[in-house]
């Protein structure tokens, strides 16, 4: 009897042990099967991501570069410039960093270099303004300021420098540059095709109307609707281009740097395309 109830005992253990296996093996396939679920979600959420950086142009990121150096009485010389600290991101980050180099400093830049060393081009720089101010027994100044700008959802970034070099004489001479690029291609616009074509005549009155609107007698009486141009400095706003007119480039040095806004309606009305109007996505890249 006592044989038989210690094997009652026993198998009733077993049994119990038995379905007590099978309810953890049923929680552990549960577990096993949201590991799973979660794996593949997350794997498809990265590759996802992945996705949309790689069909996505990155938006530039930028350190500035400082230089500012003063000899008193004989030079100033001062360089804010903006270099692109994400441009390994892309060809076209690296591409648009290379050229603001270029167009910045122009012959202070090897035309064959990728590598440029800021610090030896603000030193020459500098050595040319003290030499002059030497020479000249005025104190010289050169300023190079840059500033960049995102238009268009981050599609196009420009950069605006502004120039001053004052060498003696009445006055120093300024000059405000714009640089548009592409974020996409890493090319830069030209709007010289504006006055191209079946709609220049309509494009050169559209722009001299907003310039005599704007400033009258100001600008030159030689400034006709036939001659007007296109300035080398433009910028791409939100809502139209902005054109850029340097000191005597179609008014007097007092008058200054002169800007006049045309909007995408009034440019598109003349039958002349908009090719800064492109739909590509732009992401954020560390």
């Amino acid at each position: 009897k006592t044989s038989c109830s210690f094997f009652s005992f026993f198998l009733n253990f077993i049994v119990k042990m038995v379905i007590f296996a099978l309810q953890i093996f049923k929680i552990m396939r549960r577990t096993l099967l949201f590991t799973l679920i979660v794996v593949v979600a997350s794997a498809t959420i990265f590759v996802g991501c992945n996705r949309k950086n790689s069909d996505g142009a990155p938006i530039p990121r930028f350190e500035e570069y400082t230089y500012d150096h003063y000899n008193e009485g004989v030079s100033r010389t001062v360089i804010l410039f903006q270099r692109i600290k994400n441009a390994d991101k892309s060809d076209a980050l690296a591409i648009i960093d290379t050229m603001n180099y270029r167009r910045t400093f122009a012959e202070r830049i090897d035309e064959n270099s990728t590598i440029f060393d800021l610090d030896a081009i603000a030193e020459a720089i500098q050595a040319e303004i003290s030499e002059e101010g030497v020479l000249a027994g005025v104190e010289c100044e050169s300023r190079i300021e840059q500033m960049p700008i995102l238009s268009r959802e981050g599609r196009v970034v420009c950069f605006e420098t502004s120039y001053y070099v004052f060498m003696g004489g009445a006055h120093g001479y300024e000059s405000l540059i714009y640089d548009c690029y592409d974020v996409a291609t890493g090319s830069l616009y030209d709007f010289a095709y504006l006055l191209e074509d079946e709609w220049g005549d309509a494009m050169r009155a559209l722009i001299y109307n907003k310039v005599r609107y704007d400033y009258g007698e100001a600008v030159f009486p030689s400034i006709t609707p036939e001659n007007i141009h296109i300035p080398e400095s433009v910028l791409i706003t939100e809502s139209g281009l902005m054109l850029v007119y340097q000191p005597y480039d179609i008014a007097p040095y007092a008058e200054g740097i002169l800007s006049v806004e045309l909007s995408d309606e009034a440019i598109a009305a003349t039958g002349a395309p908009l090719v800064w109007i492109k739909d590509f996505d732009v992401v954020e890249l560390e």
